[in-house]
Order: structure tokens, then sequence, then C-alpha cells
């Protein structure tokens, strides 16, 4: 018996596969039955539900949505079938051929009268002041059935477990929901969104009466897994989960006309907001709501479209600098737009916050530009009163973002879509009357096409993707509809000239595309929207058991675009003018401050030091004592104020001894800032501090200590090591190169030069079996391809150093016969070996750069769209329509074996090679070698090389100045080497790196090593030419070299750490077993 239901389920399953199938499969696979005497066909698998919603009769549902696998545990649906013993589920019984349904008969009108009294037996007659009132489907069938409450108040049944009384009823903790499940009416709807979503933050505990939808371990909402995505409350059929009602609050200041208003509102609701007033769904009522919001009361209408136009310009730019290595954080970019996104990260997956983009949402954006920029100008010259900022969005989760430590105090109140609605129902606007001709105020009113489709899945992605394709020149199309759809799923599009990118639609399917590292190598960008289909299927929308609403509502969308005169975000002239006036470029010391963010694990120091110092900044003494324990010290170290100990006296420190925070509009609001990671600070001063913070069992700050941070020291090494090594490879390296070859070394004078490099070439290609070597067993201990060539580059220069220390002089002697040419061109080898290495040692580099470049390109595969999702799909992969597939490589996908370091496979394409060639010839080391070339063997160098009999007076500077550009490489690149040890050894470090500290890592690597060389040539008794070699090599320009090409060609940190230390530190075990071998066979002795 316990097996009828599972074979029930799996047969539902079966049927609406089979009626997914498309036409053809549903040829001669039509239903014929009567529904209330009237003929009806559905397809085959369609439900009785189905058949009924078609022939126009009605029955009612409270646990139904057309999302979720029916449940039918409300009853209200029962239909007679005739033939049948009794009355049947309609919602999850499938139409058979030949049925005869009746919906309304007295025996089902009866019990569905039973079945109501006895949810409102425990149900709270509290409907007059309920935020559901009139959207209530329970309410709204009470009265169609004309049900009394037939039980007196005192004996009606309270909710809950008499067992479990410690279950939460009323759970008002969470910024975004609140949770009153004395209304509950265990539909199960909230357990099925929030498992769709694959969160689980509740789920159904008891049974019987005494089953209700619970956290776990009954926590309050605001300590569990929850990210305020709001997917309960949209399906909740009651009040038991609602947002958060913030618009009773915004009726009150507008009412009470003291404060300027301004209102933003988000692209998805001017569509949404259609259907809460009997529109058609879809419907583009974007003036009507601008008029409607001037008739309540607000004094500026302003458009999110605009900051979403803003979002994009500084979102590119970061995504630009990412890609050029001269901005902290990791690629792929994560979108920040959407906060249950950025919530799911900081509770769930933490590692992942180096990926986010800095910018803040277009909501956050708005708030702090209305609040400081030139809007907030034009209202301090009519009031000085701080202005009340609205927004009106689609989402639940804006409530939370709004305050974010970092963002609080910018937005007032964040209204959804349903509270909009409620407000101007309250206030008797006619808002389907009303003309749709209304305007948005300006500035902060001008937008384009491309912010408008931020209310879509993949629309933050297309409006970045037309921005850069303008930046870098590309002709591509504007619109991209391979990343459109409202799909639970994973889009991906890959685009000539950019790379691979993917938007996500339902965090669900961001947990699948998490699941394991691939997308870390597939894709440039990628977009996350944690409600299916975005903004449009946001928590705040209005509620519609439509199936294709969604759809209807993108349409709206994308009309919009399709309307709109300009449809690149770096168009909107507005934008253009707040960068011109107030901000100056995307990502500009303004833009840093206003526009971006940092983010925090919840519950870490970070996180907890972030919030108090929000409430410092905003003069909350109540918050900054709730994040306290009572007994919480505050060491300020300030003359002025020194160790607060106790809750209270922070709270009078904060209350009654810091200046007020003057609030006049177009006052910024002095913050603290945090630096990437760790618990570093900006003070609002500038100034840097870093703070250790103890926190308590429970999470509350035990203790606070705040110091200076070394004012004298150099920038962060995650921004200093690039700009250095890119001055290395293009400047310097080259002048050294130029000066080198060019007029260094003149190869018609020198006798034994071509002997010299055939002794040369020896060195080079054992050393270069040596790393091909090495690498084989690096990718035989990962059982995979690591770094292809790349690797083989840096570990072949890393073994340049211990083949010349070891064999240079020996081998030498023995080609030129004698024992001091042996010396002396044994320790040139030594001195300019990386110099004639490089040809090929950087076509290595180059293919490895290929390669990788490559990799993410589409292999040549025929067209593929996944069809449409069921109920019970979680993700679906649509591959965009173009000349080539849009898939990338995964490394399982990777035809080599371990053992394989190079990838045949590109041999064959076409383009490959040229690519390749088009970089060697443009890149500045092979130019300095050619030119170099050319001086020396047209016999132009000797004019150049001073001092000398033939050099031209008044060319000393030229040769003096290569000279000097040249001998930079050395302490350059020993700096750049010293700042990356130095952010190795404090990877959460943001702030600058102290002199003395980086002093330590130069001397290490200048000094201590070429010691402890000396030292091994000593005790191994080597002659002084082998001894003075071993020392040079250990702190030439040929390590450095090493270290600047692996940044250069972004081989990996953990690879350039290991190919580093290989240089350096297994050298000396290397020269060890070299002289054993040697002195074994008797060849090249020491003499």
């Amino acid at each position: 018996m316990n097996r009828i239901p599972a074979l029930k389920d799996a047969a539902i399953k079966i049927t609406k596969v089979i009626a997914q199938q498309g036409p053809a499969a549903l040829a001669n696979a039509i239903v014929n039955l009567h529904v209330d005497g009237r003929a009806v066909q559905v397809n085959k698998g369609a439900t009785i539900l189905d058949a009924i919603n078609k022939s126009g009769s009605h029955v009612p549902t409270l646990c139904y949505h057309p999302e979720f696998e029916p449940r039918a545990v409300c009853r209200m649906c029962l239909v007679d079938v005739k033939g049948s013993n009794k009355p049947v589920p309609a919602c999850r019984t499938i139409a058979q051929e030949g049925q005869d349904i009746t919906t309304n008969s007295e025996e089902i009108k009866s019990f569905r009268r039973r079945d109501l009294q006895f949810l409102l037996n425990r149900h709270p007659n509290d409907c007059i002041r309920c935020e559901a009132a009139g959207q209530c489907k329970l309410q709204s069938l009470v009265q169609e059935e004309q049900v009394e409450d037939i039980w007196p108040a005192s004996t009606k049944k309270v909710r809950g477990s008499p067992e479990h009384p410690e279950h939460l009823l009323h759970d008002h903790t969470s910024p975004s929901i609140f949770r009153d499940m004395d209304k509950c009416i265990e539909c199960g709807l909230c357990v099925e969104a929030c498992a769709a979503q694959k969160i689980n933050a509740i789920g159904f505990a008891e049974r019987g009466s005494g089953m209700m939808p619970i956290t776990a371990f009954d926590k309050p909402l605001a300590e569990t897994g929850c990210i305020s995505c709001g997917q309960c409350t949209l399906r909740c059929p009651v009040g038991a989960l609602i947002e958060r009602p913030d618009w009773h609050r915004v009726l009150e200041v507008l009412d009470d006309r003291k404060r300027k208003t301004i209102v933003q509102t988000a692209p998805a609701t001017r569509v949404a907001i259609s259907e809460e007033f009997g529109l058609e769904p879809g419907s583009i009522s974007t003036g009507r709501m601008i008029n409607a919001l001037r008739q309540l009361g607000f004094d500026y209408v302003t458009d999110t479209n605009f900051s979403a136009d803003l979002t994009i310009m500084e979102e590119a730019n970061e995504l630009l600098q990412r890609v050029q290595g001269k901005r902290e954080g990791a690629l792929p970019l994560f979108t920040s737009c959407c906060p249950g996104w950025i919530n799911y990260v900081e509770i769930h997956r933490p590692d992942l916050i180096p990926h986010l983009s800095t910018t803040k949402s277009p909501q956050q954006m708005h708030g702090s530009i209305a609040r400081n920029g030139p809007l907030a100008k034009l209202i301090a010259a009519e009031s000085e009163e701080e202005p009340f900022i609205v927004s009106i969005m689609p989402c639940t989760a804006k409530k939370d973002e709004a305050v974010r430590p970092g963002n609080r105090g910018d937005i007032d109140a964040v209204l959804t879509t349903r509270e909009l609605a409620k407000m101007i129902r309250h206030r008797n606007i006619p808002f389907a009357s009303l003309s749709n001709d209304g305007k948005y105020d300006s500035p902060m009113g001008d937008s384009s096409g491309a912010a408008a489709i931020f209310g879509a899945s993949g629309g933050v992605l297309e409006a970045a993707l037309r921005t850069a394709a303008d930046a870098l020149g590309l002709d591509g199309p504007i619109e991209h509809e391979g990343v459109r759809g409202v799909e639970r799923g994973i889009k991906v599009a890959s685009i000539e000239g950019l790379g691979s990118v993917a938007a996500v639609s339902s965090i669900g399917s961001a947990i699948d595309l998490l699941s394991n590292d691939d997308w870390k190598k597939k894709f440039l960008m990628i977009e996350v929207m944690t409600c299916p289909g975005g903004c449009l299927g946001g928590g705040g929308e209005p509620k519609s058991d439509d199936k294709d609403i969604l759809k209807k509502r993108m349409k709206g969308i994308y009309t919009i675009d399709d309307l709109s005169t300009i449809r690149k975000s770096h168009e909107n002239k507005e934008v253009r003018q707040l960068y011109n006036d107030f901000l100056g470029s995307p990502l500009s010391e303004t833009s840093e401050r206003l526009l971006h963010t940092t983010y925090a694990a919840r519950g870490s120091p970070r996180e907890k030091l972030a919030r108090f110092l929000s409430a410092v900044d905003l003069r909350d003494c109540e918050e900054a004592a709730r994040l306290c324990t009572n007994d919480c010290v505050w060491n300020t170290n300030t003359d002025a104020f020194g160790a607060v100990c106790g809750k209270d006296s922070i709270k009078c420190l904060i209350k009654d001894k810091l200046p007020k925070v003057d609030k006049k509009c177009g006052l910024e609001i002095k913050r603290h800032r945090l630096m990437s990671d760790g618990t570093d600070v900006v003070g609002p001063d500038g100034q840097q501090h870093h703070f250790d913070i103890m926190l308590d069992d429970a999470g509350l700050i035990k203790s606070l200590t705040r110091t200076s941070i070394e004012a004298f020291g150099i920038v962060p090494a995650a921004l200093f090591v690039p700009q250095a090594v890119n001055v290395v490879f293009k400047i310097l390296l080259p002048c050294l190169i130029i000066n080198g070859v060019g007029i260094g070394i003149d190869f018609y004078a020198e006798k034994n030069i071509w002997a010299f490099i055939v002794a040369f070439l020896i060195l080079r290609a054992m050393a270069l079996v040596i790393a091909f070597c090495t690498a084989l067993c690096l990718n035989w201990k990962a059982k995979r391809p690591i770094n292809d060539l790349g690797d083989v580059a840096v570990l072949w220069l890393s073994f340049t150093w211990i083949s010349t220390v070891v064999l240079g002089i020996p081998i030498c002697s023995a080609v030129f016969g004698d024992p001091s040419l042996g010396t002396k061109y044994g320790l040139m080898a030594g001195v300019s070996s990386f110099i004639f290495q490089l040809p090929l040692q950087l076509i290595f580099f180059e293919y490895h750069e290929a390669e990788q470049r490559w990799s993410r390109e589409p292999r040549p595969t025929t067209q593929q769209i996944t069809p449409a999702p069921t109920k019970d799909s979680t993700i679906v992969t649509i591959e965009v329509a173009s000349d080539q597939s849009q898939s990338s490589h995964s490394p399982d996908d990777d035809p080599r074996s371990w053992w394989s370091i190079i990838n045949f496979e590109y041999f064959s394409r076409a383009a490959f090679w040229p690519d390749i060639s088009k970089r060697l010839v443009s890149n500045p080391i092979l130019i300095a070698l050619f030119v170099g070339f050319v001086i020396s063997l047209s016999t132009a160098g000797q004019y150049l090389r001073c001092p000398s009999d033939t050099c031209i007076a008044g060319l000393e500077w030229f040769g003096d100045m290569l000279g000097w550009l040249g001998e930079c490489v050395s302490p350059l690149s020993l700096l750049a080497m010293g700042s990356w040890m130095y952010g190795q050894l404090y990877p959460s470090s943001s702030h600058r790196i102290p002199i003395l500290k980086l002093c330590f890592f130069m001397i290490l690597k200048l000094i201590a090593i070429p010691l402890l060389m000396m030292g091994l040539a000593k005790g191994m008794k080597l002659n002084d030419e082998a001894g003075r070699a071993a020392v040079l090599i250990a702190s030439l320009p040929i390590s450095m070299a090493s270290f600047s090409l692996g940044r250069q060609y972004n081989v990996g940190e953990k690879d350039l750490a290991a190919n580093v230390t290989a240089g350096t530190v297994l050298m000396l075990p290397t020269i060890i077993v070299w002289n054993v071998v040697l002195d074994a066979v008797g060849l090249y002795p020491v003499q």
C-alpha cells in the first residue's frame, strides 16, 4: 500500500514528460472529456484541473501552484468523476478519455464549506489588519462561499504543537520577511519554493494538527541560511509569510510633507504592476506608475534604470582591470546586482567573495547618488532637511540590502511592487484609468534599453556585452538571444573576442553550477539572479498562478528595450554628464567611495566589525550595543577616549561624545570603509587602521582594539606587483637586451663566440630536458595537464641557473680546451644565458597563453537548445545559436593524458598559429632581441659602445640610458618579488606594505640565499671561479626574470611559487647530486 503514492507520482511525471515532447509527439494524443456537461479536449498528460480551467468552469485551490508538483493537501479542488466511488483532487489527477467531471455538486460544495470552517477554527480573526487582506486566497474563498466563523474565540485552537511549544509562531527578525505561523494553513508551498531554490531554510515538523513549517532548530529566520529571496512570500496563499511591511511608514512621511521625498522604480516593476489593477500581464505601465507616484505625493520620481546604466559603466571597467591584472579580485567575475545572490555567497560560499564584483547594485548606487550627487544639490537649494529616499523593487532581498554595512542610510525605505499597489489602492487612485504619459524627473531619469532588460535573467550580462563590444571595437549584435529566457537553468554564450559568459536563472541553478570548479576555466563573467526569470520573478512581484506569467512579463521588458532610442548604457547622456560633473571617471576615488562596496562572510569577525562601524558612522548607539557583550572593551587607542569598557559606556560614547552626524541634504555621510580583506579599515579621515576583534560563543563582540597602520610603506602587493612586472617586461628587459646584445657584444671581435654558443646550447638543452621531466612529474601527480608549455618555460629558466652553476664552467672548459677561457665564457653564460634562451622560451609562453584562450573558445558542433524544463527540472543549459557551438572546455573534456605536455588538437586550427605569430611579432622582448642582433651584426654597435675609439661623440647618453634602464631590472624585479612574498605570507592584508618587512624579504632574496650558496661552495671546495658563479647566479637578474615572466604570462600563483622555489632552494641539493655524479664518473674533476 505504501508504494501506491510513489507509483502515482511516477505516472504523473511520465505523462507530463510525454506532454512536453512537442507537437509531433502529441499527434493523436488528445483526451476528450466533459466538464459540467461541456465537451473539452486537452493534451494527454494534462490534469483534470487543466481541463476545468479550459472549460471555463472553476474550482478553488489553496495548495496548488503550476511551478510545483501538486500535493493535494488542501482538498479544496475535489471534484466528482462519474463512475468513481469518491471525489478526486483535480490538481493531481490525470485527465482520462471519456471522463465526465462535475465540479459543483451539492456534496462537493458542502465539503468545501466544512473544510473552510475547519481552517477558520485554526485561523485568527485578524483580516482587517492583515497585510494579505484583499490578496488572501482563504479570505477570498470565505467571502465567495459565505462561510460563517462558527467558532467562538475561546474555543479556537491555537496553532503549533502542544508537545513542542518552542516552535516560533511569530518571527520578525529578518529585515526582509515576516513569519506569522498562526495564519498558516499547511499548504506546503513555502517549503516547496525554498526547496526549489535549494536553500531549504524551512521545512515541515510534527504531524496531524501540530504540523507546521519551521526553520532548522527553530532558529529565528535571520539566523538561518535564508537568503531573503522571498519566493516563500510569493507563493504563500495567506498572510503567514509576507515581506516586511514598510509602506505604512512611507505613507506617514508623504502625508507629513516635512521632508522632500525621492522615489526610484526598478525595471521590472513598470511591467508587473499592471497585473495588480486588472491590466493584461506584460502591459507596460511606466507612465501610469509615474503619475500614480506623483499623486501619492512624491516630490521627485526617478528611474533605477539610470543607475543600471551607471552599474554597467563601473562593472565593465572593473572587469577590464581584473583581466589586465590592475585590480584585486579573481576571475571569472560574478555580477553583484542581486542581493539574494550576495546573501548566498556571504552565508554559504564565502570562498567566492574574491570573484564578486565590488560595484553596488543599481538600487544602492541610485540611493548614494541621490543623497550626494547633483540631485541632492538641487534639493539643498530648496530645503536643508534630509531627503526621504524610497525605492520600489520587485525583490524582498532589497530590504535586506538597504541595511547592509556601507549601504545603510542611503535608502530610507524599500517597497515591493505589491506594497506600492497597496498604497495606490489605499489612496483610491484609479491606476488603470491613469494616463500612461508620465515622465521621470531629471537628473536620474534618463536611461537606455540596456538598463530596462536588467529586470530579466540575462539582462545584466547582455547590457554588459553591448558596452564591452563597443569598448573593444567589435562589430557584434546588439541583441544576445542566447542569454535570454525565464526558465530555471544556465544560459551560455560565447562572444568572439570576449570569451564565454553565463547567465544563471535561480539560485538552485547557481548551486548546480558551483558544484565543481569547471566554471573557473569556462567563463569570463557570470550573472546570477536568485529568482527564476530574474527580477521578473522576484519575491516582491504580484502573486500569480499563471504558468506563463514570467514569459509575458519578459515580453514587456524587451519591448521597452526595442522601443528605446538608445540601447547601450555608455550612450546615456545623463550618466556621461554625471561623470563629467561629479564622479570624474569610472573607478575614480569618488566612484570607489560612493559606488563600490565590500563583502564579508556572515558571522565572521570582519562582518561583525563592519556592522559595528556602520552603526558608529550613523551614531546608532542601540545597534552598536546590540552587537556587543555586556563587558565588551573597545580600545580606541586615542587620547580623547582611550579604552571604553562595557556596553553602556559604548552606547554613551556613541550617543553623547562623538560628533553629531550632519544629515543635511547634499552632505556625504563620512563612513569607515573596509579594505578588500581582513579587518583593515580606511577611516572617515582617510587614515588606515587595523582592528583586532574577539567574539564570544554567541558571535557578540567581546573586545575591539584599533591600531593605526604604519603610514610609511608602498602600495598593496596585489596592485604593485602587476605594475612592476609590466614595467620590467615591456621596458627594462628590452633595454637590457638591446644594450647587452647590440652594444655589449661584438660578434666579429670575439674569436670564440660561436664556440661559446655551442657550449651554451648544450647547457640549455640539458636544462630543457630537466624542465620537461619536472613538468611531467607535476602532471602525473595531478593526473591531468597543469600549465602545459607555460609550466615548462618557467621551470626551464629556473633550472637554467642550476645547469649554469654546475656545468657551465666544466663544459666551456671542455669545448675551448682552455680552463681560463672556460671560466670566462662559463661566467658569461651565467650572466647572459637568459637573453639567448628567451626566443624559444617566449614561444612556449605564447603557446601556453594561446591554449588558455582557445580552451575557452567554442568547439565546432551542431547547435543544440535543450527543451524547456519540467517541474522536476533543476537545471537547463541552453547553447547559443551561432556558427560555432557556445560550449566550453572543461578539464574532463581535455583529450590529453597526464603525460602529454602539448595539446595537438590546436595544430589543425587555421587561426591558431597566426594568433601566436601575431603576438610573437608584437612581443617587446623579441623585438628587443631582433634590434640588438641587427645593431651588433651590422657593426653599428661599435659606434654606440662608450668609452671606445669608435664611439661617436654625443651619443654617450644613449648607451648610458639603455644601461641605466637595464640595470633597473634587478632592483625593480627584486622589489616586486619581495612584495609578492609579503603578499603570500600575509594574504589577508590589503594595506600598504611596511618598508621594514619588505626590506626583510628583499634581503632574504638578495643576501641570504647567496650566502648559503657561498657556504655550500666552500664546503664542496669548489674553485674560486665556480664558487663565484654560484653566488652570482643566486642574486643576478636571471631569477628575478623568471618571476617577472611567470607573472606576465599568468602561469599561476601556486605554480609560480613552486618554480621560484625550484630555482632557489632546489638548486642546493641539485648541485650536490650533480657533483657526486661528476666525481663518480670522473668527468670534469674539480681542480
